[in-house]
């Protein structure tokens, strides 16, 4: 360096070396760094040794923390130049541009704006961060050059897009301060909004979320990351909104959805988040006003939402303070008619209810919070007498609705020891019940209170059905009218007894007048007498009153019964019907189906459902009516019937529904006499068992053709329904695991979300459960590819990956995400793979026609496959048929594959060989043991037989070394045996557990034959795609198999059911997926029976064969211990990025905003 320095002069080699020890010494640094360069004379020198030394750093990727505190340094530096020129830049206009060139910040800008696209991640990675933090040093009134704004602008936006996601990372951050929320034009809050709903990696997204500036613009952007698939930029998301967006900039939408959202979420870090940060900034900007916040959230529309809040809110405060702040109730313990509002009432109950929760050591509170039984009572039914249908005011009826449900909702808090009160309670609730003004929306709230007042089922039944009695035939006062002659003897009668009390009137007033007072007794007298029948008579003229009951069937009157009657039959648990019941489907729900209006039919459905659910007797009654109603009337009650069916079949399955038949056969054969018994039972059974098949078949015929109905709700509901009886054993066919795996990958189905959710779970779990359910599954997986392979190409079929299928379906049978052979792998056995006879399968597919369509995507299969080792055969034979595979397929592609699975098939044989070597070697070992061992017992044996020829009487003396190693091996023995027996031991419990699982209560299930040929869409006008063949004809290798379905947790005891799988499962199905599925694949593992690869090497005078067998096991099981805690050991995470400071830069002479870039 040019610049003279004294002997006690610092260089700036050993600045940087100093620098990157601790941040302590940055401020005396500095003013060294700066006197150097004030003594330098050329400043483009020391630019050019600044820069030397600060590339030791730039070529460093990995975030040290040495080289983070000198890139820290070096920007502190070079800010400090810039600060003093915005000052000289205010005092005057124009700067010299020889200023700029010896300006520190200025040369480490072009250096940076240089050497940002190298091809060095590490050098691109550090340019970007170094202008990140030049940018951030910079203070909030940071001022900048229209040229440098504008390299900066352009540069980093080239890094946005660049390769690898630090760097894009580090664009973010340095593009930040650029930002102009103002301009709707801003090419860098454009490309944010584009990166945070396109890119990758969650990190760039992260970084995004941290920098953009909240406008009108990048809401809709912001609220969209409140659903990102990372759970630490969602919670970024909620924190941004709490911080930076007031709520009144959302609409009542906006909010609800947010905080469903966010209370919903799965990661407890999101909800805490939402529940702390978000709820809280919102309930500050009311200022601590609840019912402010829940009128902010439209509580009438959103009552779930409102009420996860509210308990959110409820956590964080002591009980105590809530009930003192609580200030709405009068003396009473009631809420006036002035404060009563949609969001007081639901305050109050869900306090109430909070309160509750929390235990017996609450109670005192809760006495505060609530009224006693009776002046309850008093408050709900004043309020409900108020409530007016009326379809003028609308919005006055739906709050005065709510207000009741909220009221009732309370009343499940209240306690119910109160015998006076619990019978005006009862009154109430029967009042309400009967009373016509009462919205059929408070109807399940006033059943629940009603079974809480009522727990005896049988009474509860009694009262139910007169109440329906009193609703639908009220008692009513009729006027009856008068018979014409009577009513004209009568007005004669009346008109003679009016004229005898006129004259007998005067007569008094003589008798009066006369002082005659007897006389004027007895005339008194006559007059009362003739009042009493002039009252009389009067009263006869009047028409007469009666009390008669008058039939109702309007819709609302069958319409409020239906769902008192469905709301009862829900909370039944008994079994069967009793009169009651069955009076109450004869009189009000079989007549409701016939009903013309569609919500009536709707709600007699449901009931029926539920009382065939009851009785199954009722069910093999009305099952055809359910079925009826399933084809041929409206959407939604159709619906309502499909789902009555399935809980019907998975209920009483399908054999149920044939023992009339059964019976009428059993009745024949008594009255025949006395023929053989065996030819009788074996007909009876045969016949028996094709009904049986008969009723399935149809059954599962109409059901299986609703999965092509055009209206999506009634498509869902039969998916849905077959997964359940498929996942609990009721039915088994390959045919329709089939169709609903290409249901699952339709494009037709892509906007129905909860169908794809629905056999997304199903699938998985089906196949993960059992090792019949992967056989169903695997003979379903040329079926499912034949018809993806011929589809037309107008089809939607056309349009799917076939490779995803493929791949979905190797997953689904892959033996190693079983829970049953996860446990065999515990006890230390393994069960053969449902692979080893898809892989035959496969094989033959594309020997029988190798230009077939699909042959790539089959012999990608084959490479996926995990076959096993230990069956030697099957691998033989497989090599057999890949190498005939070989010389048959011509495409290279597909040839290419074939080969990479042979390679696989000979790297098993050389494992099986392995394993075949050690199991030999230590066959050997035991047999040198064994060996040694009976040499041990002969020499024994000869020195006994010598000692007693020889008739020694004396001490035996024995080799001290001979009964050690007799001691030893004995020992190593018994230790043996003990071990032996653990293990048999281990495996009885194993079996005993098994065979204690196996005994529970057998279910009938329905067992399909299956085929693996599908039949092929027979649609009008179809063409098939120009490499593939005809869709019509079936395949070579059919095969029937008769598998065995799972046991189902249902206790009923029923006849397994062998039916035919002729029925039309294969009608027209346009299918595909729209998720590929990866594949799960473990670890090769050997399953190879040898112990040890090297052979044990023992002498012939050695008697120690056993104790260094174990002592070798001992060796071997450490090693492995060792190498497993060795690889759990080596793993790093990632540190994370510190925070980003939201700031912004200006061009010089432009407004400058804060760090924080609030709205």
């Amino acid at each position: 360096m040019p610049s003279k320095q004294g002997q006690g002069t610092c260089t700036m080699q050993q600045v940087f070396e100093e620098c990157h020890k601790t941040v302590y010494v940055h401020n005396k640094l500095l003013s060294k760094l700066k006197d150097i360069y004030e003594s330098t004379e050329d400043k483009k020198e020391f630019h050019s040794e600044l820069i030397k030394y600060l590339m030791y750093s730039m070529v460093v990727l990995k975030r040290e923390p040495a080289v983070e505190r000198t890139l820290e340094f070096v920007a502190k530096f070079a800010v400090s130049f810039a600060d003093e020129t915005n000052e000289n830049s205010k005092n005057e206009d124009n700067i010299n541009k020889d200023d700029k060139e010896d300006n520190v910040l200025m040369a480490l800008f072009n250096f940076f704006l240089e050497s940002h696209g190298a091809n060095s991640t590490a050098v691109r990675f550090r340019c970007c961060q170094m202008i990140n933090k030049l940018l951030n040093q910079m203070g909030d009134d940071a001022q900048i050059d229209d040229d440098l704004f504008d390299r900066i602008y352009d540069n980093m936006l080239v890094r946005l897009r660049d390769k690898k996601a630090s760097v894009r990372v580090q664009a973010v951050t340095a593009l930040a301060r650029l930002q102009d929320p103002s301009d709707k034009e801003c090419p860098v809050i454009k490309a944010y909004m584009y990166m945070m709903g396109s890119d990758p990696n969650p990190d760039v997204r992260y970084a995004i979320m941290s920098c953009i500036a909240p406008s009108a613009q990048t809401l809709p952007v912001i609220l969209k990351r409140t659903r990102d698939v990372k759970d630490g930029v969602r919670k970024l998301a909620f924190v941004v909104l709490a911080e930076k967006i007031h709520i009144k900039a959302l609409r009542i939408q906006q909010r609800v959805t947010i905080l469903k959202d966010g209370l919903n979420d799965r990661s407890e870090a999101v909800r805490n988040a939402c529940s702390t940060k978000l709820l809280q900034a919102w309930l500050h900007s009311f200022e601590g006003n609840v019912i402010d916040l829940l009128d902010a959230l439209d509580v009438e529309n959103s009552s779930d939402v409102a009420e996860q809040a509210l308990k959110s809110i409820f956590k964080s405060v002591p009980a105590a303070e809530l009930v003192q702040n609580f200030d709405l109730l009068n003396d009473q313990h009631v809420i006036t008619d002035e404060q009563l509002s949609c969001e007081s009432a639901m305050y109050w109950r869900c306090l109430c209810q909070y309160i509750k929760s929390l235990g017996a050591v609450q109670e005192e509170k809760l006495e505060k919070l609530l009224p006693t039984l009776s002046q309850y009572s008093d408050y709900a039914q004043g309020y409900m007498e108020k409530i007016k249908q009326s379809e003028e005011n609308l919005e006055l009826t739906l709050k005065q609705e709510f207000i009741a449900q909220q009221l009732l909702l309370l009343a499940k808090v209240l306690d119910l020891s109160d015998e006076v009160g619990r019978k005006r309670l009862d009154k109430l609730v029967h009042d309400m019940l009967v009373s016509p003004d009462i919205p059929a929306s408070l109807v399940k709230l006033l059943l629940d209170c009603f079974n809480k007042i009522h727990s005896d089922a049988d009474q509860r039944i009694i009262k139910i059905a007169e109440i329906i009695a009193d609703i639908k035939e009220p008692m009513t006062e009729i006027d009856v009218p008068v018979d014409e002659k009577e009513k004209r003897l009568n007005q004669v009668k009346l008109a003679g007894v009016r004229v005898e009390l006129n004259q007998l009137r005067d007569e008094l007033e003589n008798c009066i007048t006369h002082q005659d007072f007897n006389k004027a007794a007895e005339v008194k007298q006559r007059v009362e007498e003739l009042e009493q029948s002039k009252a009389s008579l009067i009263e006869a003229l009047q028409p007469s009153s009666q009390q008669t009951s008058t039939e109702k069937n309007d819709p609302a009157t069958l319409t409020k019964c239906l769902t008192i009657a469905s709301e009862m039959l829900l909370e039944l648990s008994t079994n069967g019907l009793n009169p009651t019941l069955r009076t109450m489907a004869e009189t009000l729900i079989i007549p409701g189906i016939q009903n013309e209006d569609p919500l009536v039919r709707n709600l007699a459905v449901k009931c029926l459902g539920l009382c065939c659910q009851l009785c199954k007797n009722f069910a093999k009654e009305y099952l055809l009516l359910l079925m009826q109603v399933s084809q041929v009337d409206q959407e939604t009650i159709r619906v309502e019937a499909l789902k009555a069916i399935f809980d019907l079949m998975l209920t009483f399955g399908f054999e149920t529904f044939t023992a009339d038949e059964d019976e009428k056969n059993d009745e024949t054969n008594n009255e025949d006499g006395n023929e053989s018994k065996d030819s009788d039972e074996m007909e009876r059974s045969v016949a028996k068992e094709t009904n049986e098949k008969k009723t399935a078949n149809s059954i599962l015929t109409i059901l299986t053709t609703l999965l092509d109905n055009e209206s999506s709700e009634i498509r869902t509901v039969a998916a849905e329904g077959l997964a359940k009886l498929l996942i609990s054993g009721r039915i088994v066919s390959s045919k329709l695991i089939s169709r609903l795996v290409i249901l699952w990958y339709n494009p037709i189905t892509e906007e129905d979300t909860r169908l794809r959710h629905c056999l997304g779970l199903f699938l998985p779990l089906y196949a993960f459960s059992a090792k019949s359910h992967q056989e169903c599954i695997s003979e379903a997986f040329l079926p499912t590819l034949r018809t993806l392979f011929n589809a037309p190409i107008f089809s939607p079929l056309a349009k799917i990956n076939e490779n995803n299928v493929a791949d979905l379906l190797v997953t689904l049978t892959n033996h190693a995400n079983l829970q049953q052979n996860k446990d065999k792998q515990n006890d230390g056995t393994e069960d053969c793979s449902v692979h080893e006879g898809l892989a035959i399968k496969l094989c033959n597919e594309i020997l029988s026609d190798c230009e077939a369509p699909g042959v790539r995507t089959l012999c990608k299969t084959l490479t996926l496959l995990e076959i096993s080792a230990s069956n030697q055969t099957m691998v033989k034979d497989l090599q057999t048929m890949v190498a005939q595979m070989i010389q048959a397929i011509e495409e290279k592609n597909a040839k290419r594959l074939v080969e990479k699975f042979q390679q696989q098939l000979t790297q098993l044989e050389g494992k099986v060989d392995q394993g075949n070597t050690e199991e030999e070697n230590d066959r050997n070992e035991d047999n040198e043991d064994e060996n040694d061992e009976k040499e041990l017992e002969e020499d024994e044996v000869g020195d006994e037989e010598a000692k007693n020829e020889n008739g020694c009487d004396g001490d035996i003396q024995v080799d001290r070394e001979e009964a050690r190693t007799l001691t030893e091996s004995t020992e190593d023995k018994v230790t043996d045996i003990q071990d032996t027996a653990n293990a048999v031991s281990k495996k009885n419990i194993t079996a005993s557990a098994t065979r204690k699982t196996r005994k529970t209560v057998s279910v009938a299930k329905t067992v399909i034959e299956k085929n693996d040929d599908v039949p092929a869409e027979t649609p009008t006008k179809r063409e098939t795609r120009g490499r593939g063949k005809s869709t019509t004809g079936k395949s070579k290798d059919t095969q029937k198999k008769s598998v065995l379905s799972t046991p189902v947790t249902r206790g009923r005891k029923a006849k397994k059911v062998d039916v035919d799988d002729n029925s039309d499962l294969e009608s027209d199905v346009f299918v595909t997926p729209a998720t590929s599925t990866r594949r799960i694949t473990r670890s090769s593992q050997s399953h190879a029976k040898g112990k040890s690869s090297q052979a044990a090497m023992v002498d012939d005078d050695s008697v120690l064969g056993s104790s260094k067998r174990s002592t070798r096991k001992s060796q071997r099981q450490g090693e492995a211990k060792a190498k497993l805690a060795q690889l759990l050991s080596d793993s790093d995470s990632p540190a994370e990025d510190s925070p980003i400071v939201v700031k912004r830069v200006t061009r010089r002479n432009k407004p400058v905003t804060s760090k924080n870039n609030k709205q």
